[in-house]
């Protein structure tokens, strides 16, 4: 504690803001930096039995397994990098022992969203947050991400879960095994994405994803791999603001998604394909075909028979979100009006420039979208069961339940 409180505090922090502006510990070439400025404060951390079992060890990442070794002049460089951004030595060595002692540390599984913007973070429950983008944390990672010249996305919103990373220090074998925990934590980020999208009438969807670990004491090893979605990072979709009233609903739905008990793929399927269907907006018969995929998907679910399916699923959908015969009547119109372009682009490759629902005739652009938004709203009243419908006893008069 006295050599840590020796080191000059009052050098610049650097720029990264969360969790501590951490030095990197690797060179151009992968090669570990030796730090020998730091050779009294490693000499009196392995003078700590419990520090000292841990060196050599690795670290876990978090999800998809680390060989990261632990030399202990990486925690000396932790231990002054974190005194020099929050000013307290003694804070940081308690975070040190506090995560030695567990074994444990935080972690964030960071999912970037492209379609929304948020200004303020939004706890979602199950430790899932919706956050600012520029609250998540400058990592290699990040800023790689945004100097993406050959991505269409304008990320600026971010999914983060908070979970514990267990048995932190271990072994090399043990640490490159991947969690069983993180492909149930990739699922759910996406579903929570595709909740987003559907709440909020928006083209949300996850560009790109990683895992860091968030501990103050914790040193700074390379970013977790980076995955990218090209099918979200290659299409151009203007963003939606997320605010008050769709925040709230994207919790609920979240909430709907989780408590259900009736099989999911379908759904997932459906939300997929409505995706694509939003983020394809200048392109209208790619759009009227993914449309009407997702409404097949969707309102098909469980069908047995050779019913006209166009019959199936406008009566499906207006018996699903519809409470009264004149809703019913316009929802059932305008769920053939839009599942008829599919036909059209299926058909003819090509879809008029407007259409005719319900009496109306509506531009393409405005019936496509409405017809998303009233996609959304059917997975919506699907979600606020307990499972599918029973479609037959639905579509004879079964009970409203809004979405």
């Amino acid at each position: 504690m006295t050599l840590l409180s020796g080191y000059d505090f009052r050098q610049p922090a650097g720029p990264t803001p969360f969790p501590h502006p951490r030095p990197p510990l690797y060179n151009a070439d992968g090669n570990a930096l030796n730090f020998p400025v730091y050779g009294p404060l490693v000499e009196a951390l392995r003078s700590v039995p419990e520090v000292a079992r841990v060196e050599g060890l690795s670290m876990r990442n978090g999800d998809s397994g680390s060989v990261n070794s632990v030399p202990l002049v990486h925690l000396a460089a932790s231990l002054v990098a974190g005194s020099m951004e929050i000013g307290n030595p003694t804070a940081m060595v308690a975070a040190l022992a506090r995560m030695i002692a567990k074994n444990a540390a935080e972690a964030w599984r960071v999912a970037v969203l492209s379609g929304v913007r948020i200004s303020d973070r939004h706890d979602l429950g199950n430790s899932l947050f919706l956050v600012p983008l520029d609250q998540v944390p400058d990592t290699t990672n990040k800023i790689r991400l945004l100097n993406r010249e050959d991505s269409l996305c304008t990320p600026a919103a971010a999914l983060v879960h908070i979970f514990e990373v267990r048995d932190f220090f271990c072994g090399p074998q043990e640490a490159a095994v991947v969690p069983k925990e993180h492909e149930a934590r990739v699922v759910m980020m996406r579903d929570a994405a595709d909740c987003i999208m559907i709440a909020a009438d928006a083209p949300a969807g996850i560009v790109a994803e990683w895992t860091l670990i968030a501990e103050a004491a914790a040193p700074r090893f390379p970013d977790s791999i980076m995955t990218v979605d090209p099918a979200v990072a290659y299409t151009f979709a203007p963003d939606v603001a997320l605010e008050g009233s769709r925040v709230e609903e994207a919790g609920d739905t979240l909430k709907n998604w989780v408590a259900f008990g009736g099989d999911k793929r379908s759904l997932r399927t459906a939300c997929s394909r409505l995706r694509r269907s939003r983020r394809n907006h200048m392109h209208s018969e790619d759009r009227a075909i993914d449309l009407g995929i997702a409404l097949e998907v969707l309102l098909s679910h469980g069908a047995h028979s050779d019913q006209e399916i166009t019959y199936r699923l406008s009566t499906r959908g207006a018996w699903l979100a519809g409470c009264d015969a004149a809703e019913r009547r316009r929802i059932a119109g305008q769920l053939k009006a839009v599942y008829g372009l599919r036909s059209k682009a299926v058909h003819t490759g090509a879809v008029p420039s407007s259409v005719t629902i319900n009496g109306s005739r509506t531009d393409i652009f405005s019936a496509l979208e409405e017809g998303e938004n009233l996609c959304g709203r059917l997975v919506r009243a699907v979600l606020a069961r307990d499972g599918w419908p029973d479609w037959e006893t639905l579509t004879l008069g079964g009970v409203c339940q809004r979405p």
